[in-house]
């Protein structure tokens, strides 16, 4: 009786542990494959931003050249910012921008270009966090490249810009108008091969 009663038992629990089993090997699966993905998704998010920033250091270092405006002690930037732009936290810095953004010398590779070299500078000033000034990246990323299709277009738009600003002013040191030729050199060999000027960001 004890041994039929075994028997039955036995016949029960081999299917269940073969269950157990493949439900063990199918769970073990699943989470392989769920980390495999979050650490694939944290690798990407990580090259997209890594891309955005390089995008905008390509972009206003056609201003401001090798020297990325980021990097800057926070009162040179907050101080930068005040002087030029009266800009003096984010709300009056977005302002700046949106003005900016919105063409207010009708060159939008003068107006573009400035505006994502004063997003570095509200990241400097701590202004922007991260994630903020990625945003703003990207906004003036799309509006400059329906404007110009590669970053010489831009560069050559931007420096037309300059350059009817600076006639505006009397400008005529060649320290200044000549900022942009100076600048295209590092940007051709160090910064743009880099970063698609179509990239994903």
């Amino acid at each position: 009786m004890r041994s039929g009663l075994l028997v039955k038992l036995l016949a029960v629990g081999v299917p269940i542990v073969l269950v157990l089993g493949a439900v063990a090997v199918v769970a073990l699966l699943a989470v392989g494959v769920g980390a495999r993905y979050w650490w694939a998704r944290r690798k990407w998010a990580a090259l997209e931003a890594q891309a955005v920033d390089l995008w905008a250091v390509g972009a206003a270092g056609i201003w401001s050249g090798s020297e990325d405006s980021a990097q800057w002690p926070e009162e040179r930037a907050k101080s930068s910012l005040q002087s030029w732009y009266g800009a003096t936290d984010a709300a009056s810095l977005n302002k700046t921008i949106e003005g900016l953004v919105a063409g207010a010398t009708g060159n939008p590779g003068w107006d573009l270009v400035r505006a994502v070299d004063l997003v570095r500078m509200g990241l400097a000033a701590g202004y922007y966090d991260l994630e903020a000034g990625r945003s703003w990246t990207r906004r003036l990323a799309v509006h400059l490249r329906k404007a110009y299709a590669s970053w010489e277009e831009a560069a050559a738009g931007f420096e037309q810009g300059m350059a009817a600003w600076q006639a505006s002013r009397n400008i005529t040191n060649p320290v200044e108008t000549g900022r942009v030729q100076r600048n295209l050199p590092v940007l051709r060999t160090a910064v743009w091969p880099q970063i698609p000027w179509g990239a994903s960001l």
